[in-house]
């Protein structure tokens, strides 16, 4: 990357960016690898830097145990899974995925626990036994501010 996108004057140089994304009240802050525009000071992240940003909060989100619609929908899509496929998993309809996802109906400990397995399988750089996810669930952390750093 030479030339900023956004002012097209700028050079491009590396540097270390900070990034931010709230999921279910709590924001998450990564400290990534990007590049900053010595002009307009417009910071990029390449996108494979992301996808392990948004990994690494997915598996954060499975550790902390605390059950919502939007850690659930955001852990399903993080590794990929439609909603159609995770029923299959499951053994579920599609609309009981739709109704969790959407606070229509409650998410039962054992399947986030599942999910939160998933996310450890799928990310395979910090395995979470599911009996850790299970024990997380029954004393939830909520934290408004969770610091990761991102290789």
């Amino acid at each position: 990357m030479n030339k900023c996108a956004m002012c097209e004057n700028g050079k491009m140089k590396k540097t270390m960016v900070e990034w931010t994304r709230t999921v279910d009240g709590t924001r998450f802050v990564g400290t990534m690898p990007g590049y900053v525009c010595d002009s307009c000071k417009e910071e990029y992240v390449d996108a494979i830097v992301l996808e392990k940003f948004e990994e690494q909060i997915a598996l954060e989100i499975a550790r902390r145990g605390r059950i919502s619609s939007e850690a659930f929908r955001f852990m399903r899509t993080t590794i990929g899974l439609s909603s159609k496929e995770l029923a299959k998993i499951l053994g579920v309809q599609p609309e009981t995925v739709s109704r969790w996802e959407h606070r229509k109906r409650e998410i039962d400990k054992s399947v986030f626990a599942l999910l939160g397995g998933l996310v450890s399988e799928s990310v395979k750089a910090q395995h979470i036994p599911i009996s850790g996810i299970l024990a997380a669930i029954q004393k939830p952390v909520r934290k408004q501010t969770v610091f990761l750093k991102v290789a």
